[in-house]
């Protein structure tokens, strides 16, 4: 019987009790208002006494797909529970708590009942998720009663990751002494600096393209320090530079490359550190393994591209972090002249870059024809659109730049 037949049944029977009259009528209507006020009592101590935990059930959650939580009920007043309506208020809808799931479930004395909820697909950065609501009644389910319990939990969602092969970024050679750098991959060059040519130095150590710059012989002096191997991924959060929405902007398709990158040094055993400013600056040192891997995902989680320093200024101000034989990766919709000049400098010192600029006029639709910023400046490698499949763009550039720095041997 709803609530509202039986509202009207009760109603039906103190008017006919009222007209009539009739003793026993009176006497069922004490009863069932001494029931009604024990089932409220009743669905009020079933919801009291519990706390409730909830946690993420993925290590990394990711933006764009759904987000499961672990939710667990527990007894705090040494009782049994029966038949509690159970929910997870997700805010995520407009601002708006809404019961994201409904489950009916039993509290064993001094136990605790867990189950896992889904809710909708979150953005990258902190979430509020819960609290989460438990709803009791009586037996007959005249009275019910709804109580919050404990407060919203705070789930960080971490940026999408793009797998492509971790061999990309590992030396082809064995690190010898006389490794040809022209054959080093993504990840990497041995070589450690340039200086003047000395009696007995090999020939195939000669830098022709620098001795012919300088019109003195230049040789290359090669490391088998890991230090030297390591990789510096560098990301533009200007906010004057970045355009487009939500998940198809270029902050966001920055922070993915700037991620799939630092997990694909990570995944090669390639020590690699972060270097952005957005609201606040990201200067992680390189370094290797899974704290390593928690720093740069939480780092780039909660990055924002509104920043005011142009990523040519970030670096001018850490370049001497970029020890000559590393690798920096620059991740940036904006390569202006200023950038270009300081990239040349670096690649003259030994520290191998690769640039991954980011096409700004294709992530906004009202400039989708106009020439990109500096876009006399874009490497003729390619650059990266709005639509693209970085599982095939991110490589190709890649394989691109290496194949412009064998060109310069």
């Amino acid at each position: 019987m709803s609530r509202y037949r039986a509202l009207f049944f009760i109603a039906v029977v103190v008017g006919v009790a009222l007209l009539s009259g009739f003793k026993p009528l009176y006497f069922g209507l004490y009863s069932l208002a001494i029931a009604v006020a024990i089932g409220s009592l009743w669905a009020r101590i079933q919801t009291s006494g519990l706390r409730a935990e909830i946690t993420a059930k993925s290590l990394f959650p990711k933006p764009g797909e759904p987000l499961e939580v672990n939710v667990s009920l527990i007894d705090g007043r040494n009782m049994t529970r029966w038949g509690l309506g159970v929910a997870v208020a997700d805010r995520h809808t407009e601002g708006q708590a809404v019961l994201a799931l409904t489950k009916v479930v039993d509290v064993p004395q001094r136990g605790a009942v867990w189950w896992t909820a889904e809710l909708g697909p979150r953005r990258r950065g902190m979430n509020q998720v819960g609290p989460v609501v438990i709803e009791g009644s009586d037996p007959l389910g005249f009275r019910k009663h709804r109580r919050y319990i404990g407060s919203s939990k705070s789930i960080l969602v971490y940026p999408r990751t793009i797998p492509f092969p971790t061999a990309s970024l590992t030396s082809t050679g064995e690190g010898s002494r006389g490794a040809d750098p022209a054959l080093q991959t993504y990840g990497v060059s041995t070589t450690a600096r340039l200086r003047e040519y000395a009696p007995r130095d090999p020939l195939s150590h000669i830098h022709w393209p620098t001795t012919a710059r300088l019109d003195r012989l230049m040789t290359m002096e090669f490391e088998d320090d890991s230090s030297s191997r390591a990789a510096h991924v560098v990301l533009d959060l200007e906010q004057v530079v970045h355009t487009g929405f939500a998940d198809e902007s270029t902050e966001e398709y920055a922070v993915t490359i700037a991620a799939s990158l630092a997990v694909a040094c990570l995944d090669a055993d390639v020590p690699v550190g972060l270097l952005a400013i957005g609201e606040s600056t990201i200067n992680l040192a390189p370094d290797a393994g899974k704290p390593q891997r928690e720093k740069i995902l939480e780092a780039l989680a909660l990055a924002t591209a509104r920043g005011r320093t142009p990523v040519a200024r970030l670096l001018l101000e850490h370049r001497s972090q970029m020890e000559p034989g590393g690798r920096i990766y620059v991740i940036t919709p904006s390569v202006t002249s200023a950038l270009t000049r300081l990239l040349e400098g670096l690649e003259h010192s030994g520290v191998g870059v690769i640039v991954l600029p980011l096409y700004g006029p294709s992530f906004d639709q009202w400039r989708v024809d106009s020439p990109p910023d500096g876009a006399d400046h874009l490497p003729m490698h390619g650059s990266i659109r709005k639509g693209d499949d970085l599982s095939l763009s991110i490589p190709a550039i890649l394989d691109r730049s290496i194949a412009r720095q064998k060109s310069a041997y």
